[in-house]
């Protein structure tokens, strides 16, 4: 068996559902490995360090990486400085509210190729809708109640020998494959590096495709939006909600403005283009300035700069910088 990196990057406020996936680790990778487990703690208000400190007895090879810099150093950076201190060829990335199915290194190890990003298939309770690349199946959104030996059971029969194109975490990579785009876009800061970094594997002829041998359950979100986030009656989940959906605004824009369209799916090919705008319509140019290279206007320069400057704000509450933080980083 080849080993391979496992990368698990945390957050605040996660440290129940991180407890599932250790546990997932510990019963359901195969026996004969000797795996790295690299773990990032980006924001420790639980305690997350001390568990784990007890936890690596465990582990052949669990390995803590902490940062005395505040607040965090923010998902896309610390996913790529995963990678580049993983001691392994074969990475294999989990985000901290997922599960792992039974012989789950054994599984993408059978699929994954070079020059591939191998994603793994999704088990997920209802709160999207179903679609093809993913199976929808309700084991709970509490972590502390979370039935693993049904899971277990039930992901072992939904294993089939399919496999489709299409990009989503989890995912297993050859490390090469990922240093060679670059990683992450460290740019976008709440959302769309995944589709960011779709496009550059795209442009690469890197293949991006999906296993169904491999899955993992998914309790979705929990990262970005909060572990209460489907709870329609708690207030304070709701308000992140709508924080967290602005600030997906802003990172499209930036999307937009680099790849001039939108697709996580199809390949976009830019083009450069300028625009002369014979108006001082602010509205106008907040809306089409995001699909052009330059603009040429004689709207007021100061107006332009007070739609702009605050374009960090809503990253930086809901990743906690305060003012004074954001203005040393």
């Amino acid at each position: 068996m080849k080993n391979i990196s496992f990368l698990i990057n945390t957050s605040v406020n996660t440290l129940d559902h991180f407890k599932v996936l250790i546990e997932s680790l510990k019963a359901n990778l195969n026996d004969e490995s000797k795996h790295e487990i690299l773990i990032f703690i980006d924001s420790d208000n639980e305690d997350t360090e001390n568990y784990l400190i007890k936890e690596k007895k465990n582990f052949t090879d669990l390995k803590i990486i902490t940062h005395k810099l505040d607040p965090c150093v923010g998902y896309a950076r610390n996913n790529n400085l995963l990678v580049e201190l993983s001691k392994y060829d074969i990475c294999s990335y989990l985000q901290s509210d997922m599960v792992i199915s039974p012989n789950y290194d054994l599984d993408v190890l059978k699929d994954l190729q070079e020059n591939q990003i191998l994603s793994s298939t999704r088990i997920e309770p209802p709160l999207h809708g179903d679609s093809a690349e993913k199976i929808t199946k309700d084991f709970g959104t509490d972590p502390n109640k979370f039935n693993f030996k049904k899971f277990n059971k039930f992901a072992d029969e939904s294993k089939r020998d399919i496999m489709i194109s299409y990009f989503f975490a989890p995912i297993t990579f050859h490390k090469e494959t990922w240093l060679k785009v670059g990683g992450y876009d460290t740019l976008f800061r709440r959302s769309r590096e995944d589709s960011d970094f779709f496009q550059r594997c795209i442009h690469s002829g890197i293949s991006l495709e999906q296993t169904f041998k491999a899955n993992v359950y998914h309790f979705t979100c929990v990262t970005s939006r909060g572990k209460n986030w489907f709870d329609s009656n708690n207030d304070k989940a709701q308000k992140r909600i709508e924080m967290q959906s602005r600030a997906d605004k802003i990172e499209l824009n930036k999307f937009v403005r680099k790849w001039g369209n939108f697709s996580h799916t199809e390949q976009i090919d830019r083009y450069k283009v300028d625009l002369a705008l014979n108006s001082n319509n602010l509205n106008l140019l907040r809306h089409v300035e995001p699909f052009f290279d330059k603009i040429y206007t004689n709207m007021p320069y100061e107006e332009i700069i007070r739609e702009h400057k605050d374009c960090n704000s809503l990253a930086n509450k809901l990743l906690n910088f305060t003012d004074k933080q954001w203005k040393k980083n």
